[in-house]
């Protein structure tokens, strides 16, 4: 991270019609409940990309985003994160990545935002959580992007998180398997929303 560079909050929606890497994709949404929260869940499925997205984490190259991947995404109401479990062609669950957000805005269809609070949280079946981006939040705390109480949220949901996932990651695995199977076979009918770009 440069220090120079003026850091923004970002908006992200669950369609990720932002994100220009994607340029086909078949998507499906509805309300959805984890643990007594709720939300919007949806299952996105990746049908054609500009070039995969491959990154650095955890110590391995790791594919993210190319044909064939699915991104389950949930959405609590009244929380401050926000879930996307990723899953290869051969439909097995690889992560689960948390971005801290300022506030989740729930709309149907597909419409809910969050606003990004640049910290983060992942963790892969089986492994501990590891805290992400920390640099960037104090950067932008340091810039003015966040103010001194969205800093100290942020810190206090991602501890949170890191807490309740050391020990509740198998059964959120289980419950993403099992939405991930219920919600794969809409993909492909008139009910889900087709992306081409």
């Amino acid at each position: 991270m440069r220090d120079q560079e003026i850091l923004k909050i970002k908006r992200k929606t669950m369609r990720r019609e932002q994100w220009r890497r994607v340029t086909g994709s078949r998507q499906i949404f509805e309300h959805g409940c984890l643990d007594g929260m709720d939300g919007e869940i949806g299952l996105m499925r990746i049908d054609a990309v500009t070039e995969p997205l491959v990154v650095s984490s955890l110590g391995q190259r790791v594919t993210l985003a190319a044909p064939g991947y699915c991104w389950l995404q949930f959405a609590p109401q009244g929380r401050h994160w926000w879930l996307t479990t990723m899953f290869d062609p051969a439909g097995r669950l690889f992560q689960h990545y948390f971005d801290v957000t300022d506030a989740n805005t729930l709309r149907p269809d597909g419409n809910s935002s969050f606003d990004d609070l640049f910290l983060d949280v992942v963790v892969c079946p089986g492994m501990p959580p590891v805290l992400l981006d920390q640099d960037e939040c104090d950067l932008a705390l340091a810039q003015g992007t966040i103010d001194a109480g969205q800093y100290r949220r942020a810190q206090q949901t991602a501890q949170a998180l890191m807490t309740a996932l050391a020990v509740g990651e198998p059964a959120l695995s289980d419950w993403c398997r099992a939405q991930y199977r219920r919600l794969l076979p809409a993909l492909d009918s008139p009910q889900a929303i087709r992306f081409v770009r």
